[in-house]
């Protein structure tokens, strides 16, 4: 089980740490991503809460840039600042990572650093068009290094939509499984049509709570 002691240890990894996490599933054609949302220049500003009163959160951003992350993906940089609350000192890090965008899917890898690095584990944003309300899907994962206990587990993730709010709002509510880890690891989200994706929840055994959320899009 993936609590407090886990994310001390990797709190400390070096931000530029390269982390490498082989896709299983297939992404459809081979032509570069068709972003409408997430095109490059965008920034994108969370507040997050944390069950966890180790860390306090001052700042969350999602910046797109122009160029490739990986053959699928469009570049995407998280930023971070928190304080840790053991001993006053204030972090700043960042994370460059990869977004997939076509007209009928948006697959976004989730900011996983610092006390959030345990997202990893948890399933990352996707949504498939069109959605109707009990639509579901799924994909894995096989994370290959970067994550200590979690390098080679494969990660399955379920999603189904909950809730549509007219014809632009999306609630999916989705769960991961890992190979040899015995908990539970679920996320809501949140996906708007013009905003992308504005809410996001992650829940570790009914305890371990992460919430973020979109205060403003630049």
């Amino acid at each position: 089980m993936i609590h407090k002691s886990y994310l001390n240890k990797i709190v400390g990894i070096a931000p530029q740490f390269f982390i490498l996490i082989l896709i299983v599933f297939t992404f459809t054609g081979c032509n570069k991503p068709n972003n409408e949302i997430y095109k490059s220049g965008e920034k994108w500003n969370y507040i997050v809460e944390l069950s966890d009163s180790t860390y306090t959160f001052t700042g969350l951003s999602l910046e797109t840039q122009s160029g490739m992350f990986s053959l699928f993906q469009n570049k995407i940089i998280w930023k971070a600042e928190y304080i840790d609350n053991t001993n006053g000192d204030k972090v700043s890090s960042t994370s460059t990572t990869g977004v997939y965008e076509e007209n009928d899917r948006i697959w976004l890898h989730p900011p996983r650093l610092g006390p959030l690095k345990i997202l990893e584990a948890f399933p990352f944003p996707d949504v498939r068009f069109p959605m109707e309300i009990n639509d579901r899907w799924s994909n894995s994962i096989t994370v290959i290094r970067g994550f200590e206990e979690l390098n080679g587990q494969r990660i399955k993730s379920n999603y189904t939509v909950t809730d549509i709010k007219g014809d632009s709002i999306f609630d999916i509510y989705a769960k991961s499984s890992l190979e040899s880890l015995d908990s539970k690891f679920e996320a809501y989200f949140t996906f708007h049509r013009k905003k992308g994706f504005t809410d996001f929840r992650f829940v570790q055994d009914s305890t371990n709570i992460i919430d973020v959320s979109l205060i403003e899009l630049d």
